[in-house]
């Protein structure tokens, strides 16, 4: 896993940020379930925290509240990078309290003689799965991908703002999933060009599909 790479899929779970901003989380349930995908937590993990918020609705929808909050925070801060601007004070001070609360400790490992570096979560026990994703967005922040972080501008009516890394030679690439935003942004400028006036040299018609290898 590439670094940042969690961090930029939780900060990328609203869709289309910048337009109809379809958000894929709406409970806690559907958040752990995300970091379940994810990998952020593992299977017992994820079983001590579904019970812990089936027992307690209310911790479990305050956890929710304080994971949208993070979530949009961080986005700000790696929104600012990618435009090479510095992030808000205050943002930067919320991811490094997160961070904070997700204390590094050495235990001993499965194997005799071996140590293993832990993390120990310090907030409450529902926050827990937040500690990787401020961890994530921090090798991110501190690591050379920093200045090869985007934000995708999407196609006329459907602004993205969806965050990438851009792992291309040249530093060229502009939109986020291949054959997504990409080919929607080509097919608009294909068809601005046909609606133009014959004077202009365009003619009217429907485009033939295109596809795109960003």
């Amino acid at each position: 896993m590439q670094a940042g790479e969690v961090a930029l899929r939780f900060v990328n779970t609203v869709d289309l940020r910048w337009s109809t901003a379809d958000d894929s989380l709406r409970d806690h349930a559907e958040l752990l379930a995300w970091a379940v995908r994810e990998r952020v937590v593992d299977e017992e993990l994820s079983a001590r925290l579904a019970d812990l918020a089936a027992r307690d609705p209310r911790q479990a929808d305050a956890a929710f509240g304080a994971a949208v909050a993070f979530r949009e925070c961080l986005y700000r801060v790696l929104e600012a990078v990618s435009r090479s601007a510095d992030p808000d004070g205050a943002d930067l001070a919320v991811v490094d309290d997160r961070l904070a609360a997700s204390r590094p400790r050495l235990r001993a490992g499965a194997v005799p003689g071996r140590l293993v570096l832990d993390h120990e979560h310090l907030g409450p026990p529902l926050e827990a799965l937040l500690g990787p994703v401020a961890r994530s967005a921090v090798e991110l922040l501190t690591g050379e991908a920093a200045s090869r972080l985007r934000a995708c501008p999407g196609s006329p009516g459907r602004a993205c703002g969806w965050l990438f890394v851009d792992a291309t030679k040249n530093g060229n690439r502009r939109y986020c999933v291949s054959g997504l935003c990409a080919n929607r942004a080509r097919v608009s400028r294909h068809r601005a060009r046909r609606r133009r006036p014959a004077a202009d040299g365009g003619d009217e018609g429907d485009p033939a599909p295109l596809t795109s290898t960003l």
